[in-house]
């Protein structure tokens, strides 16, 4: 019956599938010229109705703010309250730069393209998962987490595009873990599978997001008993981040790997073998986002992680992770800690937005996170010139959530790579090359949408508000002192690990 039910379902979605690549024979494809742009309320794109939806914007007037409701042609035509510039607009160098981009990128343009590049990214996002494969167990419950916040936080078409595609993982989801054993690798071998237990939480978790009461429903309550019990008893801490946060220590890299190309080295090497890039032990960003993002997802699922066993256990939470943040600052440039290293900063700099957030949902004031702000609005142009479009789509997304307006120069110009990116991958929403990794390529789409669709947000945060109090000072300390860091003067408070020369193995 379970496999009768897997057939109709694939038939059912190749159906859905022919339909949208009808509907796509409109769209940009290689050696196929673009369809003229309709005039009107609406911009038919192919056999799609893409609906300009209006924006609050607000506008500073004598002394005071106010919203109005410009017309969609107006959609990026102010900055938003939240913007750091505080009504002054981008700096002269800034303003040339703008006028530039605008010349070669109308904002009308730009806001009609941004839309249904969004809807082209919304569908490849879950095309990779709609059928029972050998992936589904690792990546659905994240798509489906990765869904769910785009229907939360989006308007108009977007979100009910991908409002749609989730409802319709949910009930694959649902039908095919109908109990805790029915949960393959993760329910016969948690400790060895923690990657498939943690995936299963996060479709919980995005169920939940969407209405669902998981607590009420038997097949998803084993489930969460399931995941709960793993995680309490066969997965533990240090093998899930890397490190215990109750200790409060940063965790750091191991100094004989290049931070630059990520290479093995000998103990003894004080340069990398392969490129030369002085080794060093830094921070280990990786472990921390992971610690940030599991911490913050399981606590709001209401599970608790716990570390140790025996009279040395104790429970683990964001609050630990918080206490640890400031030992990571300052943020540096890609030439000062290498590519790599850069990267994996990068995403745990854009993590953190995201769970203070809410993953998106609540706006933030960029006044509270000053260097991460400047972080990211200085190194657009760096991610651009990367050619990375995730880790794009992630800087434009955080700072929109920081308070960034359409208009800011960076956000222009993160959103134009995404767009001409996407085109020269055939317009189909595909961020990557074709022979990226499974979740190099829907993890891409879905940067690509969230740093093109038009945000909503549904309150106002931080999250963790009393825990980010004290890192907060220290993020305004190291954004006052960016420039310094930058020319790498002597600063005060300056961390051991950032010194010029390794006390263990000076050159």
């Amino acid at each position: 019956h379970r496999i009768q039910q897997q057939q109709q379902q694939q038939e059912k979605e190749k159906e859905e599938e022919e339909e949208e690549e009808a509907d796509g024979e409109g769209e940009d494809t290689p050696g196929r010229p673009r369809k003229a742009l309709k005039a009107g309320p609406f911009l038919q794109w192919g056999t799609r109705r893409i609906v300009l939806a209006e924006s609050n914007i607000g506008v500073r007037g004598s002394g005071e703010e106010e919203e109005t409701r410009l017309p969609a042609g107006s959609l990026l035509a102010a900055h938003s309250r939240r913007c750091m510039c505080n009504g002054h607009g981008p700096e002269h160098g800034a303003s040339e730069e703008l006028g530039q981009l605008l010349e070669a990128n109308p904002l009308e343009h730009v806001s009609r393209q941004r839309l249904a590049a969004a809807l082209r990214g919304t569908a490849f996002l879950h095309r990779g998962v709609k059928a029972y494969h050998c992936k589904w167990d690792t990546y659905a419950g994240d798509v489906m987490l990765l869904l769910a916040g785009v229907s939360l936080r989006s308007t108009g078409q977007s979100k009910e595009d991908a409002e749609k595609r989730f409802w319709r993982l949910a009930s694959m989801y649902e039908a095919r873990y109908q109990n805790w054993s029915s949960c393959g690798a993760a329910a016969t071998d948690p400790e060895g599978n923690s990657g498939d237990v943690l995936c299963l939480a996060e479709g919980l978790l995005a169920l939940r997001w969407m209405g669902v009461d998981i607590h009420s429903r038997a097949g998803l309550q084993s489930v969460w008993d399931g995941v709960r019990q793993a995680l309490a008893e066969q997965c533990e801490v240090v093998e899930l981040f890397g490190f215990d946060p109750r200790e409060g220590v940063l965790p750091m890299t191991k100094r004989s790997n290049c931070n630059h190309c990520t290479s093995p080295n000998d103990e003894s090497a004080s340069r990398c073998r392969y490129c030369g890039w002085v080794l060093r032990a830094m921070p280990q960003y990786e472990d921390l986002t992971d610690a940030m993002v599991w911490c913050h997802i399981l606590e709001e699922l209401g599970i608790t992680l716990t570390s140790g066993r025996g009279a040395g256990a104790g429970t683990v939470g964001m609050h630990h992770v918080l206490s640890i943040y400031p030992q990571i600052y300052p943020y540096l440039p890609k030439e000062h800690i290498g590519t790599d290293l850069y990267k994996q900063q990068c995403y745990c700099i854009t993590h953190l937005i995201l769970a203070m957030s809410k993953y998106g949902r609540l706006a933030l004031s960029g006044e509270q996170f000053r260097a991460e702000y400047k972080f990211l609005h200085q190194n657009m142009r760096v991610v651009v010139e990367m050619r990375d479009p995730e880790l794009v789509g992630e800087f434009v997304d955080c700072l929109a959530i920081l308070g960034a307006a359409d208009r800011d120069v960076e956000m222009l110009r993160g959103r134009t790579f995404l767009l001409h990116l996407e085109r020269e991958r055939g317009g189909r929403g595909r961020w990557t090359d074709t022979d990226a990794t499974f979740y190099r390529h829907y993890h891409s789409s879905w940067c690509g949408v969230v740093g093109l669709m038009q945000h909503a947000f549904q309150g106002v945060g931080p999250m963790y508000a009393a825990e980010w109090a004290a890192v907060a000072e220290a993020s305004k300390y190291w954004a006052g002192n960016y420039a310094q860091v930058l020319a790498k003067e002597k600063v005060e408070g300056m961390p051991a690990w950032n010194l010029e020369t390794d006390p263990a193995h000076p050159e």
